[in-house]
């Protein structure tokens, strides 16, 4: 027999201040962010190389990491899943 499991209410995720409660979500948020990312900088290269462009692999890195850096700022220094969409 399977223990019951008490599911939450959606209002019970809510803070005073009107935001979800977000600590279980940052680190699952952190990692579907580096791995799209990662997917746009491969689909650029891939891009780049069908269409013989000049390959500035440098500057889309660093352009990756930039972004990456944004992400982990808003999800890790403050705390907002919702910055991080934005």
């Amino acid at each position: 027999m399977l223990p019951k499991l008490k599911l939450r209410k959606p209002h019970d995720l809510i803070r005073s201040s009107g935001t979800v409660e977000s600590r279980t979500r940052k680190r699952p948020a952190f990692c579907v962010s580096s791995i799209f990312v990662c997917a746009f900088l491969l689909y650029s290269q891939a891009l780049i190389c069908h269409f013989n462009a000049p390959r500035i692999l440098a500057l889309r890195g660093a352009i990756a990491v930039l972004g990456y850096a944004a992400i982990a700022v808003a999800v890790l220094g403050a705390g907002s899943l919702r910055y991080e969409l934005s």
